[in-house]
């Protein structure tokens, strides 16, 4: 019986864990900026403003992408969260 009861607990927290790890990665998700390329590079702007405007679209993309990866891990963390609770829920009714 402790035994459902230590292991519904050793879930409930690691499922906490979780959902802190997902909202520290949605807050980064929501921090992400975007920079032109040339200001990556430590370059000046391109008097072209073809050129200019191909290098904010390439940093844009790079932003888009790595809010991508960052909203895909808090999801993956999220999904975590809700599956550890509910194992967690499970695991406490079975004690009583």
């Amino acid at each position: 019986m402790t035994v459902m009861l230590s292991l519904a607990l050793i879930l409930a927290l690691a499922s906490a864990a979780a959902g802190v790890v997902s909202a520290v990665y949605w807050y980064r998700s929501a921090k992400v900026e975007v920079s032109p390329l040339w200001l990556d590079y430590g370059q000046i702007e391109p008097v072209d403003p073809v050129q200019s405007q191909a290098h904010w679209t390439v940093g844009i993309l790079r932003a888009v992408n790595e809010n991508a990866r960052l909203n895909r891990i808090a999801a993956l963390a999220t999904a975590a969260a809700t599956l550890l609770a509910a194992a967690s829920a499970v695991a406490g009714a079975l004690v009583r």
